[in-house]
């Protein structure tokens, strides 16, 4: 595992309980006109490093093109679309328990890289926050519409693609 992605996976160990924290007290007191400014701030943060180890992995996938297979490409995928809705992810004022829930299973990919099943979890997880971005007050609102779209994609494409090519989430993709 290079620097990067040892970073990366510290972050994510240590992220996972404030997250937990966060999606749980989202779960039991929903209400988004009292958003709990705290909390927003303690998600957003936690999500913020994400993008610092996508674009650096993402130069490291694509300078190690000796390496590019199809797990690499998902990864990349991955990486790309994920970016690509960075700036509407943050810029969100409530992150309601059902949108924090699949970054607190991503943790949970990275802390436990060998156990698949975690994945069909995420998949779950990710279905579960798209559908009900479908719903209002949330399809109404265009940031959180736009962060539904790129779920979409990054589950309907690089996702199918990792799981198809049976890639663990080990980080050892590139050197």
């Amino acid at each position: 595992m290079n620097w990067i992605s040892l970073f990366w996976w510290a972050w994510n160990h240590l992220g996972f309980i404030p997250m937990t924290v966060c999606s749980t007290h989202r779960f039991f007191f929903p209400d988004p006109k009292a958003a709990f400014f705290p909390l927003d701030l303690i998600a957003r943060s936690l999500m913020y490093p994400g993008v610092i180890y996508y674009v650096l992995d993402t130069i490291s996938i694509v300078t190690q093109y000796h390496k590019f297979g199809w797990c690499n490409f998902g990864y990349l995928g991955h990486h790309l679309i994920t970016l690509a809705a960075f700036r509407e992810m943050m810029s969100l004022t409530y992150y309601p328990w059902f949108l924090i829930l699949p970054f607190n299973m991503h943790c949970i990919l990275l802390m436990f890289p060998e156990v698949s099943f975690f994945n069909t979890i995420y998949f779950f997880l990710m279905v579960n926050c798209i559908v009900r971005l479908c719903r209002e007050p949330w399809k109404s609102r265009e940031n959180y519409y736009w962060v539904g779209k790129m779920m979409c994609a990054v589950m309907f494409g690089p996702c199918m693609v990792l799981y198809f090519n049976k890639c663990k989430n080990t980080m050892g993709n590139v050197d």
